[in-house]
Parts: structure tokens; sequence; C-alpha cells
């Protein structure tokens, strides 16, 4: 055992592993990377919405679903929102991405969907 310490063998392999493990992290690394960069500019589903607000103006809205939550109406009562129809116990809110700076003036705009 001595002999084989004092050839440098142990340094070699111990060298060659530590590459190894290097590489490896940087393969990981560069491929975690590719995964989440490249997915940023894959087109994700777009949707369109017609809306149409209290006033009873009637819009267009297109754009990809950013978030979606579920909010209690109870909630939105409290806040003053006033329903035509009973939702349910839930509504969903969804954040959605219009990516359409020039023409909206905002990136993302959150709207509450009654589902029926």
């Amino acid at each position: 055992m001595g002999k084989w310490v004092k050839s440098g063998s142990p340094w070699i392999w111990m060298t060659g592993g530590a590459v190894s493990i290097s590489l490896i992290a940087v393969l990981g690394l560069l491929l975690l990377i590719a995964w989440r960069g490249l997915s940023y500019f894959w087109p994700a589903t777009v949707y369109q919405w017609e809306l149409e607000d209290n006033t009873g103006v009637r819009s267009t809205l297109i754009g990809e679903i950013y978030d979606r939550e579920e909010v209690p109406t109870e909630r939105l009562i409290a806040a003053g929102h006033v329903f035509k129809q009973s939702p349910g116990e839930f509504v969903s809110r969804y954040l959605v991405k219009t990516g359409n700076r020039e023409f909206v003036g905002q990136i993302f705009a959150g709207y509450w969907v009654q589902i029926f």
C-alpha cells in the first residue's frame, strides 16, 4: 500500500474523479440553463376572451394564462363586486400575459372569470 501511495497513483485517480465530477456538474448546469431558458422562448397556448364590463362595453383579450387562483365569492362580495348570477362558492381569477406593451400599455392583466 505504501508503494502505491508513493507512486502517485491515488492522486491521479482523485484528480481524474474530480475532473469527471466537474464536467458532470458543468454539463448538468448547461442542460438546466437550456431547459429553463429555451422554454421561455417556446410559444405557449394563446387564448381569446370576449369581456364585458359593468357598463356593457365589450372588449377582446388575447393572451396566455400565466397564473390562476381560486377566490372565495364572499371576499369579492365584501369588496363590492356585484354578480349577475350566483357563481358558486369560488370564482377563478386568471393572470393573463398579454405581452403587447406597445398597444395595451401593460404586460399582465388580472381578470375575474365566472365559471358556470
